[in-house]
């Protein structure tokens, strides 16, 4: 996993590249297609991923593709809820959230329209090794 200054500098590049969403993809473990380990937000020049570690079920965010991603299934999750609902939206705010342990296993994303407005809160959490995502209004 990533230290937090540099997960937060991958939250400023993130931030930075002021690109919009323009596909969702989740990657699942053959074995548990429920929940993906991995998201991948597919924008113009600058995709980012959002990653469940299952050695310690923690979740990290990185700007390039994880390493070891073995006996994993690619599937578009663009057309469904909430992905759909963040396409064209960048990201705006980016958070991590840290349990009671100490462990960093939550990822909280704003993100806003090209206007500045905003759109669609996602909280991702890492549980059982898989990464869950609720969507929130404001």
């Amino acid at each position: 996993m990533n230290s937090l200054a540099e997960r937060l500098d991958a939250f400023r590049k993130i931030i930075e590249h002021d690109a919009p969403v323009v596909r969702v993809g989740c990657l699942y473990h053959k074995d548990i297609p429920e929940e993906p380990r991995v998201i991948h937000f597919e924008r113009p020049a600058s995709s980012f991923f959002v990653v469940a570690d299952p050695s310690d079920d923690s979740i990290d965010v990185s700007m390039t593709s994880p390493s070891g991603i073995v006996d994993m299934v690619f599937r578009d999750c663009s057309s469904e809820e909430p992905w759909s609902s963040i396409l064209g939206a960048k990201p705006g705010w980016m958070w991590t959230l840290t349990n009671q342990q100490g462990y960093v296993d939550g990822i909280q994303i704003d993100l806003h329209d090209g206007e500045g407005r905003f759109v669609r809160r996602l909280q991702m959490m890492v549980g059982a090794s898989t990464i869950s995502v609720t969507a929130l209004s404001v």
